[in-house]
C-alpha cells in the first residue's frame, strides 16, 4: 500500500463483493471506486472567510441547512 491514510484504514474484504483474481473494479449496484470516493470529499465550493464573524456565520449557515432533512441530499 501507498503511504494514503485511506489505504491504511482499509479492511480487506470490506468494499464491494468478493474478488477473484485480484483487485477488481466490479461492484454491485451504487458501487464507487476509491478515486471517486475521495474526489467527493474534494471537490467542494471554495469558501472566502475574512473574519471569525464570517467563520461563525458560514459555519451556522451549514450547519441549518445539513440537519434540515426536508432539503435534498444534494442541497445538504
Amino acid at each position: 500500500t501507498s503511504g494514503n491514510p485511506v489505504n491504511s484504514a482499509r479492511k480487506p474484504g470490506s468494499a464491494g463483493g468478493p474478488k477473484v483474481g485480484g483487485a477488481s473494479k466490479e461492484g454491485g449496484a451504487g458501487a464507487v471506486d476509491e478515486d471517486d470516493f475521495i474526489k467527493a470529499f474534494t471537490d467542494v465550493p471554495s469558501v472566502q472567510i475574512y473574519s471569525s464573524r464570517e467563520l461563525e456565520e458560514t459555519l451556522n449557515k451549514i450547519r441549518e441547512i445539513l440537519s434540515d432533512d426536508k432539503h435534498d441530499w444534494d442541497q445538504r
